[in-house]
């Protein structure tokens, strides 16, 4: 299996250099994950931070919590499809309080404790417990989630729905009337998105904040072209599906929040439907009277 992200570790004072020289934008970094340090601003770039909250007021974080338990997991959302809770413990919490517009992705018995709020054409993702604390010089593990299996699929979700790690011209897939992000190079000004009917709408920008296209109500394949030459740079696919909805196979369990549910088969009695084979029995008999007549007149 290929890389499918590049990755820069970077030190607080290293990354808080780039921030000033304006380098930490779509074009160097599509994604900047802080691990228990707050920026003195935000990046041009989707963000993930590890225990603690972005800078400004418009995230909010409660009262420490001590080994708080993770209820319900949204199972939908593509940060947290696949990513099983269940057994995991944490020594030490921030329950979050995230702006307007955000969308809580950890609910447990003290508050959200993972959530994902818009921002400006990019994503913030706040986790509300670190994953290891500095403890006498030394870092002590804060929760054992990175020893369960849970993790890395998290991680994999993170790069690949913050990260931007589609092929050059792969196709993204968005539910009708729900806007879509595209994340091009920061030397495009302008571009030009074609709908499955053919009508052209015209989008620019003046930094580098990532285009936002809403406009997605009919359901087809969308091109993305630049404004000048009309260089295909993306495809956007809307469409109706939706794989856990599509999924009817029975299962022989069910996970709600931190319980497994087993399944049993039961019998019941139902009421069934005779006037099928009423008209079966018509039939039959009619036949017989066809042959019986028609026996009678030629013999």
């Amino acid at each position: 299996m290929g890389n499918i992200a590049d990755v820069t570790w970077l030190l607080p004072s290293a990354l808080e250099q780039l921030l000033q020289q304006e380098e930490a934008a779509p074009a160097g970094y599509d994604l900047v994950i802080f691990d228990r340090w707050r920026p003195p601003r935000l990046p041009a770039a989707n963000t993930l931070f590890l225990g603690v909250a972005p800078p400004g007021d418009t995230w909010q974080t409660g009262p420490p919590a001590l080994a708080p338990t993770i209820l319900d997991v949204d199972r939908v959302h593509p940060l947290t499809q696949l990513v099983d809770m269940s057994y995991v413990k944490i020594a030490e919490a921030r329950p979050l309080a995230p702006p307007p517009g955000s969308h809580a992705l950890f609910d447990s018995v003290v508050g959200t404790l993972l959530a994902v709020a818009p921002r400006d054409g990019f994503e913030d993702v706040v986790l509300g417990f670190p994953l290891a604390v500095d403890e006498q010089g030394q870092s002590v593990p804060n929760t054992t989630w990175p020893l369960r299996p849970s993790f890395p699929v998290f991680m994999f979700n993170v790069i690949r729905y913050l990260g931007g790690s589609r092929g050059a011209l792969g196709g993204a897939s968005a539910a009708p009337g729900q806007p879509h992000t595209l994340n091009l190079p920061v030397e495009v000004r302008e571009i030009v998105v074609i709908d499955p009917r053919g009508g052209e709408h015209r989008l620019t920008r003046e930094d580098a904040r990532p285009f936002v296209f809403s406009d997605t109500h009919s359901t087809g394949v969308y091109e993305v072209r630049s404004g000048g030459d009309r260089d295909l740079l993306e495809r956007l696919v809307v469409n109706l599906f939706d794989r856990q909805e599509s999924d009817l196979r029975r299962r022989p369990s069910l996970d709600i929040g931190h319980e497994t549910v087993a399944g049993r088969t039961d019998l019941r009695a139902t009421r069934g439907e005779l006037w099928k084979w009423l008209v079966l029995g018509a039939t039959l008999l009619l036949i017989f009277e066809w042959y019986v007549f028609n026996r009678r007149v030629f013999f």
